[in-house]
């Protein structure tokens, strides 16, 4: 089966063992495309690890992280741009998404910190063109 984040490889070699968290991220982008393939097969506490301690919105729970997902199918991932300064990084990225038969696009400048030598996600900013599309 084809990876859901898009990257052309095969889903068990490409996000399955970060997902799986049998191995971690070599680099933002690679922990920004497992993070959306945890979201498709609905891996919450893999999502719930990989935020930064200093994520100013970290979800309380992982609870809380599924039912705020609850109703998302998620349709695609596209990678706009990445970019890797030390232990700092971005991804800007556009995913496709369907709530109640409704399509929606997020377009986001994620912020990524290295955190006891692992990736993590730390913030984002969320572009105007984001929303119902």
């Amino acid at each position: 089966m084809q990876c859901f984040c898009g990257s052309g490889n095969k889903y068990q070699v490409c996000c399955s063992p970060l997902v799986e968290e049998q191995q971690s991220a070599d680099n933002p982008e690679a922990l920004m495309r497992s993070r959306y393939s945890a979201y498709v097969v609905k891996q919450y506490q893999y999502i719930f690890n990989t935020y930064s301690a200093k994520h100013p919105d970290r979800p309380l729970s992982v609870d809380e992280l599924r039912e705020h997902a609850n109703g998302t199918t998620w349709l695609g991932l596209k990678i706009e741009k990445t970019s890797v300064a030390g232990d700092t990084g971005e991804v800007e990225f556009r995913a496709m998404y369907q709530v109640d038969n409704q399509l929606y696009q997020l377009h986001e400048l994620s912020q990524f910190i290295k955190e006891n030598h692992q990736w993590r996600y730390l913030s984002g900013r969320i572009f105007d063109d984001s929303g119902r599309l």
